[in-house]
């Protein structure tokens, strides 16, 4: 047995045993409340907690630990609403933020999308909103946001666990809408086995909810990044923006967001391979280019007293528009920023702000159908084993003006697609 004494004079032994004991008992522990706690330093409680993951024992969760809990068992809404309430915070007032007066959004069902509609009911200049929801508390949390919204309840039956509609008849309403935006939750994000969930009766809801909406945002804590759940939902290629918090493993993340998002990587330009000039694209389609961006691992909002310091320590700012005006300086530092790999993310009405700034608005590029030599899409094979996708890898960047096509001939065959505000789109393809 060890009894070697650390930070504190208590034995290891039993200072891991009452870490285990204390992290067993609640959803989510961070290094720095274990060492006020047990009178250790940081690092001592790093090594306990590396030590007692490696027994299996615990989670390691980046900036502290979580219960090892049971594969596959659903916890009741009330139990998990009551975890994490500060990140989920944090998640639905940036999710809720991206959302503009008139849209038609789907709320999934869940306590993270709870706290999306909590905090779309706080934007008091939110005006004709539509809401389809599937979840029962959060239909009565909209409540008292009527009539500025509408809220629709799509029917069903009920799931107590979650107080969710599922089917039979749950579904209907989804394949006759067309919504904006859909937020989804989840309990599993993986860059190789994708988005997973609990139970097998809502992932077919959030599947239909996934059809019925152009935009496709998923809203998940840390904790849920690299994990893997019984149901398949989809693949994480097919969602257009992950929010998360600063708990989720880096790691993971990276490669997540590789799949998902396109950052701003002058410094590392991706361009056509010589091999893909057989990719001719004849047609009358507009040009553009995708415009999507990674998310942070840090969900605060840059402020002008914290811009330097963020520039200097972070790998993503979030702008939302409030620093205003901008000087010439924080300008060019901002676009030194996204040109040594950085990369921005604007919410709110943070482009629009930004777009008369000379060297911001080549950072934006392609805002309403227009792109810059500065702006990337992502080529996506439909078939990996075609006979011109082959030759390429499986994703690419394209850093030049491309036509998109809504629609190809119906003896076309599809060779690669991308995604432009939202909609799926062919790049090329043959006949």
């Amino acid at each position: 047995m060890e009894v070697s004494k650390g930070d504190g004079d208590i034995p290891v032994q039993m200072r891991r045993e009452h870490i285990l004991a204390f992290v067993q008992s609640r959803d989510f522990v961070r290094v720095s409340d274990l060492s006020a706690r047990f009178h250790v330093s940081e690092v001592t409680v790093r090594g306990d907690l590396d030590a007692l993951a490696e027994l299996g024992q615990i989670r390691r969760i980046r900036g502290g630990a979580m219960p090892k809990l049971l594969p596959h068992l659903e916890r009741p809404f009330e139990e998990v609403e009551t975890s994490r309430t500060a990140e989920k915070s944090i998640i639905g007032r940036l999710a809720a933020s991206l959302i503009a007066q008139g849209e038609t959004i789907i709320l999934d069902v869940g306590t993270t999308t709870t706290a999306v509609a909590r905090s779309l009911i706080m934007r008091d200049d939110l005006r004709d909103i539509v809401v389809f929801t599937n979840s029962l508390n959060i239909a009565l949390e909209l409540e008292v946001a009527i009539p500025r919204f509408t809220v629709v309840v799509t029917g069903g039956t009920l799931r107590p666990m979650q107080h969710s509609l599922v089917d039979p008849i749950g579904g209907l309403l989804f394949e006759r809408i067309n919504a904006h935006t859909v937020f989804l939750g989840c309990n599993g994000i993986h860059p190789h086995m994708g988005i997973t969930n609990i139970n097998l009766p809502e992932t077919e809801m959030k599947r239909r909810m996934l059809q019925a909406a152009k935009r496709r945002i998923l809203v998940a804590d840390g904790s849920k990044v690299g994990q893997v759940e019984l149901a398949y939902l989809c693949g994480v290629g097919e969602i257009d923006l992950l929010i998360t918090d600063s708990s989720a493993d880096p790691t993971v993340l990276d490669t997540v967001a590789a799949l998902i998002y396109i950052s701003f990587r002058r410094s590392c330009p991706l361009s056509i391979p010589d091999h893909a000039s057989e990719k001719v694209l004849p047609g009358h389609a507009h040009k553009g280019a995708t415009f999507l961006m990674p998310y942070p691992q840090d969900a605060l909002i840059t402020s002008r007293s914290t811009l330097s310091s963020r520039l200097a320590t972070q790998r993503v700012l979030i702008l939302d528009g409030s620093i205003i005006p901008l000087t010439l300086e924080e300008e060019q530092a901002l676009c030194a920023f996204v040109e040594h790999g950085g990369g921005i993310v604007f919410v709110g009405n943070a482009a629009e702000t930004y777009r008369g700034y000379q060297l911001l608005s080549e950072l934006l590029g392609p805002l309403h159908g227009f792109c810059t030599p500065r702006c990337e899409i992502i080529a996506r094979a439909v078939d990996s084993n075609h006979f011109i996708t082959r030759r390429v890898d499986p994703t690419f960047a394209i850093k030049d003006e491309v036509y998109l096509l809504e629609q190809i001939p119906a003896d076309a065959e599809a060779v690669w697609r991308t995604t432009w505000q939202y909609v799926s789109c062919t790049l090329a393809y043959t006949r």
